[in-house]
């Protein structure tokens, strides 16, 4: 007669849980280095083509209008590329623009995450865009960017 079989230690079923889990991972990590890889030429193409938007939009604005543009592509923006481009935009627009005076007296430090955060909600507020994800992210990424050691 057969025996009845004895459950697996608890350890090999962790074992098999942990080991799925890692190669998931790696399927996952492996899967965007070869998207990253065949989207290159394309990403860095659209990355200079929103530079030399941003350097001709700068021509006529100060650093405040640049966050306002990038706030504005932002409110439009679907996915996480789209957003990277908007920082760019604001990056790039804010380099060749008119300095705006006391513009980093608005944000708050830059070590302050959580006073950050809360600037950075009233702002999209402030500016109509209440209850957008992307204008906070965005409003925050031109903060650290523009004004990288405000009231440090």
């Amino acid at each position: 007669m057969n025996a009845p079989k004895q459950p697996r230690p608890w350890w090999k079923v962790l074992l098999y849980v942990v080991g799925g889990f890692l190669l998931l991972l790696g399927f996952i990590i492996a899967g965007a280095v070869m998207w990253l890889n065949s989207n290159k030429e394309r990403l860095l193409a659209k990355a200079d083509e929103t530079r030399r938007e941003a350097e001709t939009f700068a021509q006529q604005t100060d650093q405040s209008g640049c966050v306002d543009e990038g706030v504005r592509r932002a409110s439009a923006c679907v996915g996480i590329l789209c957003e990277a481009n908007v920082n760019v935009f604001i990056s790039a627009c804010s380099q060749h623009a008119k300095p705006t005076p006391g513009l980093c007296e608005k944000f708050p430090a830059t070590d302050k995450v959580v006073d950050s955060a809360l600037w950075a909600v009233d702002e999209c507020k402030r500016r109509g865009f209440a209850g957008n994800e992307r204008c906070g992210r965005v409003l925050g990424n031109a903060a650290r960017t523009l004004c990288p050691s405000s009231k440090n």
